[in-house]
């Protein structure tokens, strides 16, 4: 059995193996993290953002709001530097 991959001209891969692409989105939903809100007309708004960087959701008032949110729902916050 031979799983897909993006590159077609590349061999196929074995059962069990992995893609490059699949390894970086492994566990990648359960890891978010939060930023200003580029969407907040006052500016004092945040938003949750996938590890991908897809729009979780926004207008949270403060940042404990939004990081309570993610602590619900089993989900884990990077911290960006």
């Amino acid at each position: 059995m031979f799983l897909r991959k993006k590159d077609f001209e590349m061999p196929p891969l074995k059962f069990g193996a992995i893609s490059k692409e699949g390894l970086l989105r492994m566990g990648a939903e359960s890891i978010a993290y939060i930023r200003k809100s580029k969407f907040s007309e006052t500016g004092d708004k945040y938003a949750i953002y996938s590890a991908s960087g897809d729009l979780i959701g926004d207008d949270y008032d403060n940042f404990e709001a939004a990081a309570s949110e993610l602590k619900s729902n089993n989900i884990h916050c990077a911290t960006l530097q």
